[in-house]
């Protein structure tokens, strides 16, 4: 996503960005944003709660398997990350 690597992610536009995302009205969208935060090198374990929050929105099964798939391959799930990776959607 061009727009994700124009800026970082930082504490002071993150509400903001996550706003913006959870606004998307496609599913497919909404996942290629998110995936390309979680694809960023240095991604803290604060902004991959944002996106496990953000991802309880997807109501596509596929969509929100990518995404997860994606997530559990790239990051170490700790106890403080598994509980929004296995939240039920909302």
């Amino acid at each position: 996503m061009e727009v994700n690597e124009a800026r970082p992610i930082d504490e002071a536009v993150r509400p903001a960005f996550f706003k913006a995302a959870n606004s998307l009205q496609s599913d497919y969208e909404h996942r290629r944003v998110l995936d390309a935060v979680v694809a960023r090198q240095g991604t803290s374990p604060a902004m991959l709660a944002d996106v496990l929050t953000s991802a309880k929105s997807i109501s596509s099964d596929y969509e929100l398997a990518e995404l997860l798939s994606k997530v559990g391959g790239s990051y170490v799930l700790d106890d403080a990350l598994r509980p929004a990776f296995f939240a039920r959607r909302q």
